[in-house]
């Protein structure tokens, strides 16, 4: 099976990190919060991956972002998801491709995937790291 590679971005502002809430496509009609992202095309690196597919996503451009972590992640294939914490982006935030996104405390405790679990533990360990170091900003 052959594995897809994925990059996935945090908008993190106050506290707070931005998800998108999208109708699950399965006999339920369930719903589900999860971390943005998409799919990396053929040569592509994974900047231009996240500077693409915020954009696409979400209507702004990131300014300053920081890897996160990489999670393997297998649903209808199997995928490589890169993540990236945003800090700083240009423009303002709006649902491009998805029905909607909410701003969430990053200590709420969500009914997240495993790997989008796994990232938002990462965030808070580099934010508490670079809090002791007192640095104020993720940048890349």
């Amino acid at each position: 099976m052959p594995v897809h590679e994925c990059v996935c971005f945090v908008l993190f502002s106050d506290n707070q990190v931005l998800l998108e809430r999208r109708e699950i496509t399965d006999r339920f009609g369930d719903v589900a919060l999860n971390i943005p992202g998409g799919h990396m095309e053929a040569g592509e690196k994974q900047r231009d991956t996240l500077l693409r597919e915020v954009e696409e996503e979400l209507g702004v451009i990131p300014i300053s972002y920081d890897f996160l972590c990489d999670q393997p992640f297998v649903a209808q294939e199997a995928q490589l998801l890169h993540y990236y914490a945003v800090t700083e982006w240009a423009g303002e935030v709006l649902a491009q491709e998805t029905a909607q996104v909410e701003w969430h405390s990053i200590e709420s405790q969500l009914a997240l995937s495993a790997a989008d679990r796994a990232a938002l533990h990462a965030m808070r360990k580099g934010l508490n790291n670079r809090s002791l170091a007192k640095a104020d900003t993720l940048s890349h």
